[in-house]
């Protein structure tokens, strides 16, 4: 990749900003769902959060935009995802502004 040190953490904005540096267009994919959810109850949280932090990413360093993720594995009920996918939703039509409401669930 044209001899960039890549960055040495994924969790922040330097994966974007490595990938662009090297000719890539990059779309953002945060989750609503992961490991450490319960069938029933998501952790909200972390996971608007997310959704929040990468749509802002996603403006200010002019991706592509957002694929919202959820890797959920159990056949998790889907009105529990329901609050963060309005979060990332909200987040990623303002780019990253408006959602920080739904922050605290």
């Amino acid at each position: 990749m044209g001899g960039a040190k890549p960055p040495r953490t994924f969790f922040t904005q330097a994966p974007v900003v490595y990938l662009q540096e090297a000719g890539f267009k990059v779309i953002l994919a945060p989750s609503v769902r992961s490991q450490g959810d319960s069938y029933s109850a998501p952790r909200l949280r972390p996971r608007i959060a997310n959704c929040v932090q990468m749509a802002q990413a996603a403006a200010e360093h002019d991706s592509l935009g957002l694929m919202v993720t959820s890797w959920s594995v159990r056949r998790t009920p889907v009105e529990t995802t329901v609050p963060a996918l309005i979060a990332a939703a909200e987040a990623a039509w303002n780019g990253g502004k408006g959602a920080r409401h739904l922050e605290g669930l």
